[in-house]
């Protein structure tokens, strides 16, 4: 058996150390560019194939020439909710940020809301929102 040429005190020393430097550089965000590359690196290697059951509906120049300039009246969404469950659609993920309320018509809000709860099984997102001091807190749309 070899041993190790520092003494078991240095070690658990060396040992806290590291470990505080660690803690320090994670909350301090110092590596979050690394971070962000290494990640970036990795899933863009990743190749897999789609699963033909799932649909993406997009907002593309097309429907922005049929239906309208952007924001459209959320009673389009709720039509289209509408017709993917009328469709069987399993899940609806809504990728729209409505994070305030249709201020020219309340009725907007209501035709969405209702066509959101006929499917019932769509998904919204959160938003990341500024809370208390330097903290983020989730805010549900």
């Amino acid at each position: 058996m070899r041993r190790s040429p520092l003494p078991w005190s240095k070690r658990i020393l060396l040992a806290l150390l590291a470990g505080i430097l660690t803690i320090v550089a994670s909350q301090g965000q110092w590596l979050w560019r690394q971070d962000e590359a290494a990640y970036d690196a990795m899933v863009g290697g990743w190749e897999y194939r789609p699963d033909p059951s799932v649909l993406l509906v997009a907002i593309d120049e097309g429907s922005l020439q049929r239906i309208g300039q952007w924001p459209w009246p959320r009673s389009v969404h709720a039509r289209l909710l509408d017709r993917l469950t009328d469709a069987g659609a399993e899940r609806v993920a809504l990728d729209l940020m409505l994070s305030e309320p249709d201020r020219r018509d309340s009725r907007q809000d209501e035709a969405l809301a209702a066509a959101i709860r006929r499917n019932g099984r769509v998904v919204l997102p959160v938003l990341a929102a500024p809370a208390a001091g330097d903290r983020m807190a989730e805010e549900m749309l």
